[in-house]
């Protein structure tokens, strides 16, 4: 087996950047500088681009690693497997009251993307073969300074990672 993490979170970021129809549905992409305004971060958004000076426009999506102790590997038949959890976040923000419409199609298109494909990674110690469901779905919101709301909803993806996932 390999680092699985950084493989399922590089066909993760493959996956949904690749897609137009989810492109669509983010923020206008700025690439004024390069890597900069992809919609799509893994582990966090940064506050402010250091090349531009720009905060990132929402909606967008934030990939992170669950840390739900489920890091569990068993040996079945002589095959490693291992189940990784993502939670995959689609944020916005809006002055007054708050409509989840861009966070909710944003969410079915990242769910059609990831929820129930079966994919094969290459890695440097072969391929991995790898199995993604949904197994929860949440909602976030936060009242910043000024009345704007900042919310989300998430999806969080568990991944089953081995030789035949």
């Amino acid at each position: 087996m390999s680092f699985e993490p950084l493989y399922i979170e590089s066909w993760i970021y493959t996956t949904l950047t690749g897609d137009d129809t989810l492109t669509d549905a983010l923020a206008a992409i700025n690439n004024d500088a390069p890597g900069y305004q992809q919609g799509v971060y893994l582990h966090l958004a940064p506050q402010f681009d250091r090349v531009s000076g720009v905060a990132p426009e929402v909606p967008y999506i934030v990939v992170t690693r669950e840390d739900t102790g489920l890091d569990t590997m068993a040996i079945e038949a002589s095959r490693a497997k291992v189940d990784l959890e993502y939670r995959v976040t689609f944020w916005d923000s809006q002055n007054g009251a708050v409509s989840m419409d861009r966070v909710l199609t944003i969410a079915d298109r990242v769910d059609a993307l990831l929820h129930g494909v079966s994919a094969t990674v290459a890695s440097t110690a072969g391929d991995i073969s790898l199995f993604c469901r949904r197994v929860r779905t949440g909602v976030e919101i936060e009242e910043q300074q000024g009345g704007e709301v900042f919310y989300g909803a998430f999806g969080v993806y568990r991944f089953a990672v081995g030789e035949e996932a």
